[in-house]
């Protein structure tokens, strides 16, 4: 606030975050998380793994497992910013991506990631495991 201040409105929130007129606390905005009213905590971009729908001082939530933020963006601000990587898809009901058909692997470890089934194997369901030798 400014020196002899008589009003919120004198005050001044840190970065990345603004005044809530109701309570005159200073609150995160909505894609970053932390806690405004505190400066050794402060509001931080929720990054390429996280989002935040709502403005107030809380932490991020992270995306589903092998997810991140489409576009590499940083201060996210809903659940629909997810996407899964190359060659997987969302399981909404398991909360993760997972392998699609005809790729094996493990969409939620980046060291392995979806590879496609080679000539002589098939996978014909969305999921994280390895392809099945042709009979």
């Amino acid at each position: 606030c400014i020196t002899n201040a008589t009003s919120p409105d004198s005050c001044a929130c840190p970065v990345r975050s603004i005044i809530n007129a109701e309570s005159h606390i200073c609150e995160c905005l909505a894609g970053h998380g932390g806690d405004a009213t505190n400066a050794n905590i402060g509001c931080s971009v929720c990054g390429t793994t996280a989002f935040k729908p709502n403005v107030g001082n809380t932490q991020c939530t992270s995306c589903p497992a092998g997810s991140s933020i489409a576009d590499g963006d940083t201060d996210a601000t809903s659940s629909d910013s997810c996407v899964c990587g190359a060659n997987a898809e969302m399981n909404t009901e398991a909360g993760r991506c997972e392998c699609s058909a005809g790729y094996g692997g493990d969409a939620t470890n980046s060291f392995v990631g979806c590879s496609p089934c080679g000539s002589s194997s098939f996978k014909d369901t969305v999921a994280n495991m390895a392809c099945t030798p042709c009979p």
